[in-house]
């Protein structure tokens, strides 16, 4: 089958009965995913291979009644799931409403007031390669642990039922899962990780010598685990801990401020925050110093990289701002109404979710376009979580986990 507009998207969604905008706008080519389950890549015009146009008529002069010609099929895209807005954008088993695929539900973890704190896929979260196949989450409260499902739900596996606090995260290498769990009692801090698909697989990894664990990361290269800590109110650092288990966690570099945020990385270098100084620092994977990435930020945090730009959150002034890889002046993307809790972005777009609106929202990467209400719930009490692949988002919202068709 020609892939047409812009990239296919083909999965196996939920239906929902959530309330979704989208706009439709041209993109480089993106790896898409195949009915089989592979992956696939397209043009990104509305054209077929022999540049014929195809919508709007079947390729012979005949009319569609009123629909849309695709394949040589007349559909309706404005309710074919598999031709949602335009031909070959596929909601998977999700509904098509006029134009726009609907987010599917995927789990909902809310037996016993469990609540979500931290989202991710078997897709790296900063500069995905392909499709997901399986979604993972921590959730504290009664009936919390780490769990993985399916993308389209119905597999749930239990890796910990040991709730995570509310200050932690989850990463994923190819066959295992790494999160922490703060021991608030002090100084050592566990990082732990489990098996992908083995339940109650916990085990530990390491520990730091810290007082706590900011934020984590699993670095493919290294094959290590990656993250921000703190001793004290001017003791901070990035540490890092082998592939083993039952190791003492090394620090690789020390500094005075206050960590925030995630780190992220580029494959070279770490990225991580000091909100309260207004400052985004970078170091080498190896360890070594930092150096300030930019300054005079306000509050930054929730940091995303792709092969080319930094993308982070300003929650004092409310804005989404992007950066070259290699620094410079960043550029404001985006207002939005209130903090961001979730952030993404692909070629095109970054995408940010906003807890107190209950609202999902994208803006082109280059500055130069409107901001666009893609899904909207309702306030949540629980931050949204944001990820994606080549082909979906993923959120969270209360004590659920949905994943929906990039528009």
């Amino acid at each position: 089958m020609t892939v047409l507009g812009r990239a296919a998207l083909v999965g196996s969604l939920l239906g929902s009965s959530l309330v979704v905008y989208a706009c439709v706008g041209d993109e480089p080519e993106r790896v898409v995913p195949s009915v089989d389950g592979g992956t696939d890549t397209g043009p990104s015009s509305s054209e077929d291979d022999a540049g014929e146009k195809v919508d709007g008529g079947n390729g012979n002069g005949d009319a569609c009644d009123g629909g849309s010609t695709c394949e040589g099929v007349c559909v309706d895209t404005s309710s074919d799931p598999e031709n949602c807005g335009r031909c070959a954008h596929d909601c998977g088993k999700g509904t098509c409403e006029s134009g726009v695929c609907k987010p599917a539900l995927i789990a909902d973890v809310g037996d016993g007031g469990a609540a979500i704190t931290s989202l991710t896929t078997d897709q790296t979260d900063d500069n995905p390669q392909g499709l997901a196949q399986r979604v993972f989450w921590s959730a504290t409260g009664t009936g919390g642990g780490v769990f993985q499902d399916n993308v389209v739900g119905g597999n749930k596996v239990t890796l910990s039922t040991a709730p995570p606090t509310s200050r932690s995260n989850v990463v994923v290498s190819q066959s295992n899962v790494f999160w922490f769990s703060q021991n608030f009692g002090g100084a050592p801090q566990p990082v732990l990780k489990g098996q992908v698909n083995i339940a109650a697989s916990q085990a530990s990894v390491g520990t730091m010598n810290a007082s706590f664990i900011q934020s984590i990361l699993y670095d493919a290269t290294t094959k290590n685990v990656v993250g921000s800590y703190a001793v004290n109110a001017t003791q901070h650092g990035i540490f890092k801990c082998g592939p083993g288990g039952g190791v003492t966690c090394t620090s690789a570099i020390t500094y005075s401020g206050q960590p925030g945020g995630n780190v992220a990385t580029d494959g070279t270098g770490v990225y991580f925050c000091d909100p309260d100084n207004g400052l985004i620092l970078r170091t080498a994977l190896t360890g070594g110093s930092s150096s300030s990435y930019v300054t005079n930020q306000a509050t930054p945090n929730l940091l995303r990289v792709d092969g080319t730009n930094l993308y982070w959150s300003n929650s004092g002034t409310k804005t989404i701002q992007r950066g070259g890889l290699g620094g410079g002046t960043p550029k404001q993307l985006a207002s939005a109404a209130s903090a961001a809790d979730g952030l993404a972005a692909d070629a095109v777009n970054v995408y940010w979710t906003e807890t107190a609106t209950g609202k999902l929202s994208y803006a082109p990467i280059t500055g130069a376009g409107p901001t666009t209400a893609y899904v909207t719930l309702g306030a949540s009490t629980v931050p949204m979580r944001l990820v994606r692949d080549t082909g979906f988002l993923y959120f969270s919202h209360g004590t659920a986990i949905y994943r929906v068709a990039l528009p």
